[in-house]
């Protein structure tokens, strides 16, 4: 298998490509081992059968996609300036900062609140396995990110989470803000 399909399976559904193609076998009917398909109970599978679950059908799609190279990776809202200097932020350094001691940000909350920015819509399963459960609960409670908690959906930053790595950028770059 391609290692960009398996990347993209890891990163937007946090599944192997072993686990995708049971939940593909699965809903095409054919049979699946009896401990591939424990593991897609109960969230993805009903309990007492082997039918998909409202939520199994939606990450069924997003994983037929990826498997047939027609997922659409979400985009950033951000200008190719803007990443380089969101990639290259001192998070270190950012850190320090009294709005982030304010709401009591680390380094790695910065660096969880970046790759969300930079990279949209990340499954919140991977994100979890990068930068532990306690990050990301963090940053959800203070409305940096949005999204569902549920192993294979989507993070999405926030205005704010966006508007909060602007304002540290800016204070690298001395108070201006670079723009394309």
């Amino acid at each position: 298998m391609d290692p960009k399909i398996i990347n993209t399976l890891d990163f937007y559904v946090a599944m192997s490509p072993q686990k995708a193609q049971n939940l593909v076998d699965l809903a095409e009917g054919r049979p699946i081992h009896p401990s591939a398909l424990a593991a897609l109970r109960p969230l993805l599978v009903q309990p007492d059968s082997f039918r998909l679950t409202e939520y199994g059908a939606v990450i069924l799609f997003r994983v037929c996609a990826i498997l047939t190279n027609t997922f659409v990776i979400p985009g950033t809202n951000l200008v190719g300036v803007e990443c380089v200097a969101l990639a290259d932020l001192n998070k270190n350094s950012a850190s320090k900062a009294k709005i982030c001691k304010d709401y009591k940000l680390t380094s790695i909350h910065l660096k969880a609140l970046r790759s969300m920015v930079l990279y949209p819509g990340q499954a919140y399963n991977s994100l979890v396995g990068l930068f532990t459960d306690s990050v990301m609960a963090h940053l959800l409670a203070l409305s940096f990110v949005t999204g569902n908690t549920r192993r294979h959906d989507g993070i999405w930053p926030t205005k704010k989470g966006q508007e909060l790595l602007f304002h540290l950028m800016s204070r690298e770059f001395n108070g201006t803000r670079v723009l394309a």
